[in-house]
């Protein structure tokens, strides 16, 4: 499908910058919205996912397994040594967008972009941990957080119904629970570490708190381990959001136990999930940001423009559009704009998704050029193709 070749194309040519909580998961330069251990189960009913999923290691009894349930829409590359591959689902990254040896049920041909087994195959990840596992000593006080808590050990922390807590600095305690619309807002590198499990009831919001839960947790770093069966941790949830909870900017960690992501919530901005097994019902799971812009088509239009074609995103928000003399190279570093050697041009109205038209100024140096499409916070789509100017 065309759509699919699009973004493929954004995959492989677009330099993606993530904006995302300190220590997000990046395995082999690759960044995972779910990073499962052993299993991932998406069940039937329309989530949609913003990025990469993982099922890390061939393990547990169902052998490293990701279940792909109906309806569900990945907007990346899905990897897992069993894969299962539901009606009405899709997983548009790659190509291939599906990495696995087998195929547990369904038909990859039709779900991913360009995906059989074994071409290429699932390697599983030599080693677990991908985050620090942190020693966690619980107080021995119980608080209720209306406003402000500290930096510092509690027994058990409630966020009653409703209200609002605002953490800082690093947070201990032995179980967490958000109460119903309760809020619960972290400043930059708060932390909520839990030594039992962090559980948000009903339409809770999550900002900016990385939590950590070490249940089934053996010895923490610097050489961690799980307890167990085969050193997998505990068969219980150390994290689970309730049904129609908002997490935003925000990492949840449960490396020895389990996660439940419940029905109607919708997670973003950065937002990553990392436990031995995920089980998630029907949310969204959202990058939170424009998503980078891509090019199929570049050539001289009349006068003094340039016409795009063939792309995706190109009428979006926070475009920055350039062109680079092609003998100087496609630029390196998506952080530095405008690119070096780059010549910023304008994006004329009328633009779409697909299609777009640039002005460039009539005196610029003869030459041959790639454009350069700057997606701000994101990164940058440089053209294989090139054009004559002016």
């Amino acid at each position: 499908m065309r759509r699919n070749v699009i973004l493929g194309c954004l995959v492989l040519l677009c330099t993606l910058v993530f904006v995302v909580p300190a220590q997000a998961v990046v395995v082999n330069g690759v960044d995972y919205r779910l990073y499962g251990r052993c299993k991932i189960g998406l069940e039937q009913g329309g989530t949609t996912i913003d990025g990469n999923v993982r099922v890390a290691q061939i393990c547990g009894s169902a052998n490293g397994f990701l279940q792909i349930g109906a309806d569900t829409i990945i907007t990346g590359v899905a990897s897992a040594n069993r894969m299962s591959f539901a009606t009405g689902a899709q997983v548009n990254g790659g190509p291939p967008a599906c990495l696995f040896n087998i195929n547990a049920g369904g038909n990859p041909a039709v779900v991913c972009n360009g995906g059989s087994a074994g071409v290429p195959g699932f390697v599983p990840d030599a080693s677990w941990f991908p985050l620090p596992v942190p020693t966690v000593v619980a107080g021995a006080t119980d608080v209720t957080c209306v406003g402000a808590l500290g930096a510092g050990p509690f027994r058990d922390i409630t966020v009653p119904d409703g209200a609002v807590c605002n953490i800082s600095g690093v947070v201990a305690a032995r179980n967490v629970l958000v109460g119903n619309l309760a809020t619960l807002d972290g400043g930059v590198g708060a932390t909520l570490n839990v030594r039992s499990t962090f559980k948000t009831e009903p339409g809770a919001i999550i900002n900016n708190t990385n939590v950590t839960s070490v249940l089934g947790v053996a010895t923490p770093s610097p050489t961690p381990s799980c307890t167990g069966a085969n050193g997998l941790g505990v068969q219980a949830d150390g994290i689970f959001t309730g049904v129609g909870a908002a997490v935003t900017g925000s990492i949840l960690y449960a490396p020895c136990a389990r996660m439940h992501l419940k029905l109607d919530g919708t997670f973003s901005n950065g937002f990553e999930a990392i436990a031995v097994l995920i089980t998630v019902q029907p949310v969204d799971i959202k990058d939170g940001f424009a998503p980078c812009a891509c090019v199929g088509f570049v050539e001289k239009g009349g006068g003094n423009t340039i016409l795009l074609s063939q792309g995706c995103h190109l009428d979006g928000p926070n475009l920055n559009f350039f062109v680079v003399p092609a003998a100087v190279g496609c630029p390196t570093d998506p952080n530095v704009i405008p690119c070096p050697s780059c010549t910023a041009v304008t994006r004329l109205a009328g633009a779409t998704d697909t299609n777009a038209s640039l002005s460039f100024d009539p005196a610029i140096p003869p030459g041959v050029y790639r454009v350069v499409v700057m997606s701000e916070g994101r990164g940058f789509f440089c053209t294989s193709g090139t054009v004559s100017l002016p």
